[in-house]
C-alpha cells in the first residue's frame, strides 16, 4: 500500500483522527460563527411561527368534520411546523420560497404515494427500506429540479408511516394537506 490514508495506523487511531476532524467542523471551518439575532427578530420569528401553525391547526380542526372515504380530511402534518419556522426565521433563504415549498412537497408526496404501492400494496420493498428510500429519492428529484425543501422529505416519511388518517386519503393527500 503506497500512500494509503490509513497506512501504519491502527483502526482506533484512524477512528480517533476521523472524530477529531469531524468535531473540528463545529468551529465553523475557520469562519466566524454567526451571532444571535436581535430580540425583535427573535420575537417576530416566534410570533409568526405561532400564528402560521395556529392558522393551519385551526383549519385542520375545522376540517375534521369533513369526511372523505369514511375518514376526515387532514390539513396539518408535523412537517408544516418546520415550514412555518423556516419561513419566519430565514425568509430570504431559497429553501423557503413558495416555488420550493409547493414544488418540494408535491414531488415528495408523489414519490411517497408511488412507493406506497411497492411497500404496502405489493410488498416488493420492506416498510423500513421504503421509509429510507422515499426522502432520499425525493431530495434527489428536488435537487435535480432545483426545488429543494427539506421539510418535504419529512412529508414522505409521515405518509409512509401508515397512519390510517393519512393512508385512507390516498391521492387526496396531494391536495390536503400538501397543497393546501
Amino acid at each position: 500500500q503506497e500512500g494509503g490514508e490509513g497506512q501504519g495506523r491502527t483502526l482506533g487511531q484512524r477512528v480517533a483522527r476521523y472524530l477529531k476532524h469531524y468535531c473540528s467542523k463545529f468551529k465553523s471551518q475557520k469562519q466566524q460563527p454567526p451571532g444571535g439575532h436581535t430580540w425583535e427578530f427573535a420575537a417576530t420569528t416566534a410570533i409568526g411561527t405561532f400564528l402560521s401553525v395556529l392558522l393551519v391547526t385551526g383549519v385542520d380542526k375545522h376540517m375534521s368534520t369533513v369526511y372523505y372515504r369514511n375518514d376526515f380530511i387532514i390539513v396539518f402534518i408535523n412537517s408544516m411546523a418546520a415550514v412555518g419556522a423556516m419561513i419566519f426565521s430565514a425568509p430570504t433563504s431559497l429553501l423557503v420560497q413558495p416555488r420550493n415549498i409547493f414544488g418540494g412537497h408535491l414531488i415528495a408526496i408523489l414519490i411517497a404515494l408511488l412507493l406506497d404501492y411497492a411497500v404496502s400494496v405489493h410488498h416488493y420493498i420492506p416498510m423500513f427500506v421504503g421509509q429510507a428510500i422515499a426522502p432520499a429519492l425525493a431530495i434527489f428529484v428536488m435537487a435535480k429540479l432545483g426545488l429543494i425543501h427539506p421539510p418535504a422529505c419529512a412529508c414522505c416519511v409521515i405518509y409512509l408511516d401508515g397512519y390510517p388518517e393519512h393512508k385512507n386519503l390516498g391521492w387526496m393527500f396531494v391536495v390536503a394537506p400538501v397543497l393546501i
